[in-house]
């Protein structure tokens, strides 16, 4: 049975017999190692109420040392001392509370929440309206991930082949959209004037209240079904000033996505990860894990507007890309899918990796409950 099923990566880029250039084996060759506690480390912990990182309690969790604090530190290790003292708390975070950590020696640990990222909206804008007109995808079918679950490739990755964990995501998820059409709409809904981008820059013009943020980057997966459904994320760039002035491997790459003048650029960059977290086991076989730089097999569209970028991908485009979504569409109900977007570092000045997205979809109903809202293409 496994014979028959290959790895989205694999299926998305050609043929499964195809060499594709982020095996798991290579991830498994290159997997980061971390360094465990010295014998002479002892771990104290004190219990807390609270596990969030936003009421942490200052003395929840204390890791020391049973060596003397005057001892200096041995050849290769950096004192907790010297990294921590300028810090209230240690810049390292435990996942939970068995997780040992040398750095966190002697000082506060932070606890990270598993559940999913929550959004905070600056004071500066508003997105209420943003995000329920006009009518969105029901608020319990989808969530924000955690991009520091997901693998992403390492300042050195280009020498090491090693990948770590994402840093938090760059945007913000703000709205998602899932809707029908007749054909994929392939200008995009955040130009579309009877959609939430354009409703939104129009009561900031008559209203002079902020509706949005300083940029949207929306992206949309053009789904062929019975009908054609459109799954539209939005994300909120709050800091653009990163993008503009090019000063991190991030800002960089997404200046030269957003703002270049090469759509074979684009589509040799636009990465994206997908993981089946509840499903049936042949979904998972036919999807797997990998990452996929989708835009090499699959048609995609680049719309550039007033205060938002949209990355149209026209999943008909491509017949095993089809298939994959067809087969997948068929146990949406029972489906828990994330799916995280990232654009591919190549180089030194656009390494490390980093997430500028996620969506987390659960359980989608298209036959009663969810894509039923009908848009019509504003463009012939």
């Amino acid at each position: 049975m496994d014979s028959c099923f290959c790895n989205t990566g694999d299926l998305l880029m050609g043929s499964p017999f195809e060499p594709y250039e982020e095996t798991a084996m290579m991830e498994e060759k290159h997997a980061s190692s971390f360094r465990k506690p010295k014998s002479q480390d002892s771990v104290t912990y004190v219990n807390s109420s609270s596990s969030s990182l936003s009421t942490l309690d200052q003395d929840a969790i204390t890791i020391t040392n049973s060596a003397s604090d005057a001892s200096m530190p041995k050849a290769g290790r950096a004192s907790p001392k010297i990294i921590c003292q300028p810090r209230k708390h240690s810049t390292a975070i435990a996942k939970s509370v068995d997780s040992k950590h040398p750095f966190l020696m002697g000082r506060t640990a932070m606890v990270l929440n598993s559940e999913p990222s929550k959004l905070t909206v600056p004071r500066e804008w508003s997105c209420t309206q943003f995000r329920n007109e006009p009518s969105p995808l029901r608020k319990d079918a989808w969530s924000e991930p955690k991009a520091s679950n997901f693998q992403v490739r390492g300042k050195n990755y280009i020498l090491d082949g090693k990948k770590f964990p994402s840093k938090e995501a760059a945007f913000q998820l703000l709205a998602v959209d899932m809707v029908h059409s007749e054909g994929t709409i392939r200008e995009g809904l955040c130009g579309h004037p009877n959609e939430r981008v354009q409703r939104a820059i129009r009561r900031e013009k008559e209203t002079g209240v902020s509706q949005l943020p300083p940029f949207i980057f929306a992206v949309n997966l053009s789904i062929p079904g019975t009908q054609t459904y459109h799954l539209v994320s939005y994300y909120a760039v709050e800091n653009m000033e990163e993008i503009e002035h090019q000063k991190t491997p991030f800002g960089r790459i997404m200046n030269k996505f957003i703002f270049g003048d090469s759509d074979e650029f684009r589509n040799e960059t636009f990465k994206l990860i997908p993981r089946i977290i509840e499903g049936n086991y042949i979904v998972r076989s036919a999807v797997g894990s990998k990452p996929s730089i989708i835009g090499k097999k699959i048609k995609q569209y680049y719309i550039l507007g007033e205060r938002y970028m949209e990355v149209v991908v026209d999943i008909s485009s491509d017949s095993i890309a089809q298939r994959i979504v067809r087969l997948a569409l068929g146990y949406s109900s029972k489906l828990v899918t994330d799916i995280m977007y990232v654009l591919e570092g190549k180089d030194e000045e656009e390494l490390p990796e980093r997430i500028f997205g996620g969506l987390q979809l659960r359980k989608i109903d298209l036959g009663n409950r969810d894509g039923q809202r009908k848009v019509q293409r504003w463009k012939v």
